[in-house]
């Protein structure tokens, strides 16, 4: 499910324009992807045929919503007829959220699996991102003879901060042919 507007509005100031712009964006919906053993989809199982649409994380549980912010502006004025001088700027935030079970088909001998019972383990991770981006240029028309040529040169800079955390850990194992979740 997903929510998004994405406002922006120009202002002619005579000699320049001025634009500014935001996004709100809001993501909520559970995971709905899962692995599944070879042995079982792929291979014979003596436990028969898994289902390819069996779901093995947890309805209750599984689950990523993000959040993502954004604003900005960006600014153009003609200096003369032939140099034009640009810069935007831009700040934008994502938080994300993620609960997920998920298998835990890893073993070193597969003859120890009884072809039923897929170990499972919980994520829980929450990152947040700030970025802060600016953007200067000028651009130069040039005529020589003919040919038209347009330079370019500007400067940017950019700083991004991260702060995450993951949490992991042993969850209920799932039977692949009568599962139960919650």
């Amino acid at each position: 499910k997903r929510f998004l507007v994405g406002p922006s509005i120009t202002f002619d100031l005579g000699e320049g324009q001025l634009t500014l712009h935001g996004q709100m964006q809001r993501d909520r919906g559970g995971i709905e992807y899962s692995w599944l053993p070879a042995y079982g989809t792929l291979w014979d199982n003596p436990n028969g045929r898994i289902s390819r649409s069996l779901f093995t994380g947890d309805p209750s549980f599984n689950r990523y919503d993000r959040d993502q912010n954004i604003l900005g502006y960006e600014y153009e004025t003609p200096l003369t007829d032939s140099l034009t001088l640009r810069h935007a700027a831009r700040w934008s935030q994502v938080k994300s959220n993620l609960n997920m079970l998920q298998s835990d088909l890893y073993w070193d001998d597969v003859a120890e699996w009884d072809g039923r019972t897929m170990e499972r383990y919980a994520v829980k991770a929450d990152g947040t991102i700030n970025n802060i981006v600016t953007d200067t240029s000028l651009t130069w028309d040039v005529d020589s003879g003919q040919v038209r040529h347009r330079v370019v040169a500007g400067i940017d800079y950019a700083v991004s901060r991260f702060d995450a955390s993951r949490f992991s850990g042993d969850a209920p194992s799932l039977d692949l042919y009568n599962p139960s979740y919650g």
